[in-house]
């Protein structure tokens, strides 16, 4: 676990490049592996033990497992942070200054809140669009009702005129 600890707080800072921090996490992530074997054998170890030892014993191991909990979210809020930076810069995590963790986190937070401006504008506009849309749709089918309207009239007229034209001796 010091391995861990050591690298995550020492090595980390160091790594000039992107490749190189993705070499120590995948390093740390073999460290935590084997302290989670090693976890695993002790705790089969303290159930053969005899029982003046397992009550100690397990409180060790209990406080070793939350330690490599810890140590497995520093490691996967690590992943997190180099794939968001995409190689480049310092890694806020490895940060020893809270305050650029904190300027990190509110730059995110703006990048956020200009991402969620620009999709409700144009949510707004796609709004203003649909509804520009249906008011023509409306206008066209009244058009079409009045129209429809008058060729239904003239057609009456036609067969009106037709019907007296044949009455009508020529």
């Amino acid at each position: 676990m010091d391995q861990v600890t050591d690298k995550l707080q020492f090595g980390a800072p160091q790594c000039k490049s992107h490749e190189e921090r993705r070499t120590l996490l995948s390093e740390v992530e073999r460290l935590l592996k084997d302290a989670n074997d090693s976890l695993v054998e002790m705790d089969i170890e303290v159930r053969k033990a005899p029982e003046d030892y397992k009550t100690t014993m397990n409180s060790k191991i209990h406080r070793y497992q939350n330690e490599l909990i810890r140590h497995h979210r520093q490691l996967e809020q690590e992943r997190l942070t180099l794939s968001h930076m995409g190689g480049g810069g310092r890694s806020p995590l490895f940060a020893t200054d809270p305050n650029s963790i904190d300027a990190a986190i509110r730059k995110q937070v703006q990048q956020g809140t200009a991402v969620l401006e620009r999709t409700s504008a144009s949510i707004a506009r796609s709004t203003a669009i649909a509804v520009e849309t249906e008011q023509v749709g409306t206008g066209v089918l009244g058009e079409l009702n009045t129209q429809r309207d008058t060729l239904t009239r003239t057609r009456d007229r036609l067969i009106d005129t037709e019907g007296e034209l044949t009455r009508t001796p020529s």
